[in-house]
């Protein structure tokens, strides 16, 4: 018997993001269907492609990876979502964390 203590918490963080992703405007609804065809591609369709037989003597989990990392782009979209959310909340004048550009680098 399996102990979890997630609480399905990157669950609930993975639908938050994908709703925050959605509403970013237009640009988010893009990426939205980027990523989401990312998700799907990499895992339903694939399955489907592989014709994989529902019992094997091994899993097959590798077959999933890559949607597995599609859904924690969302996950990530959601931590993002909350700080801003907290952000607009508190009114601060200054960030609750640092707001970097894609072009700034770590080591400057």
């Amino acid at each position: 018997k399996g102990r979890n203590v997630f609480f399905a918490l990157p669950l609930i963080l993975g639908i938050i993001g994908l709703m925050w992703q959605a509403k970013r405007g237009e640009e988010g609804k893009r990426q939205l269907l980027i990523v989401g065809m990312l998700f799907f591609m990499t895992g339903l369709a694939i399955v489907l492609y592989l014709n994989q037989t529902p019992m094997q003597p091994r899993e097959r989990d590798y077959a999933y990876a890559a949607s597995f990392y599609a859904f924690t782009i969302w996950i990530g979209m959601a931590v993002a979502g909350i700080v801003e959310f907290i952000e607009k909340r508190t009114k601060k004048e200054k960030p609750f964390l640092p707001r970097m550009k894609p072009t700034d680098s770590l080591f400057t």
